[in-house]
């Protein structure tokens, strides 16, 4: 496994302070795609919610996802909520601007459960709900369901690409039809529940 990693503040203008958001994810997209062209399996994750960080710069960060995601079904593009790691600059921004870290072991171990604790980064209503949208549309694409017939799988993976590849997830009038196609068939899965995680202290 190859794993390479890139952190700094990113800004779309270039006479902002970082690095331009445009030219790293070009570099990582040209990347992917010598990768792919090759056979080898890659994967991508963002991080959203850094102290400070604009609305405006979540949003950007979940549409390049999609993006990547779209251009290449094969590779995961996961979207994870910032965690602050002590020894870092962000975990002492993070104190600064209130964040209370855990007291123990078994407490740290909860917060790293990323997907499964992400109410314990502050995100704003409609960032965490495009990511919600997000999630839900990758795995369609991705043909994670397994109900109904493959033509109908196939049309539903087209449709979630193109909202992938829009941004527009209102209205997914596919998938509530396939909801009801599932739940009148008697199809939904065992334990196919919405999972609700326990709220850290």
């Amino acid at each position: 496994m190859l794993a390479t990693k890139f952190w700094g503040p990113m800004g779309d203008d270039p006479n902002q302070g970082g690095v331009s958001r445009r030219w790293i994810i070009a570099e990582v997209e040209n990347s992917l795609r010598r990768l792919n062209e090759r056979g080898i399996q890659t994967g991508v994750s963002w991080i959203i919610g850094y102290p400070n960080e604009s609305r405006a710069s979540m949003l950007a960060t979940l549409e390049w996802a999609a993006r990547i995601k779209y251009l290449f079904p094969n590779s995961p593009s996961d979207i994870f909520p910032f965690r602050p790691i002590p020894g870092t600059e962000d975990f002492d921004a993070a104190l600064k601007l209130g964040y209370v870290p855990p007291k123990d072991f078994h407490d740290w171990g909860k917060c790293f459960e990323y997907k499964y604790n992400s109410h314990n980064t502050p995100l704003p209503e409609d960032v965490r709900e495009t990511w919600r949208l997000y999630n839900n549309t990758a795995a369609i694409y991705d043909k994670h369901v397994t109900e109904g017939p493959m033509w109908m799988r196939n049309a539903l993976s087209r449709a979630a690409g193109w909202r992938l590849k829009t941004g527009r997830y209102k209205f997914p009038i596919e998938q509530k039809v396939f909801d009801l196609y599932v739940k009148a068939t008697g199809q939904t899965q065992p334990g196919a529940v919405d999972y609700q995680p326990a709220i850290d202290a």
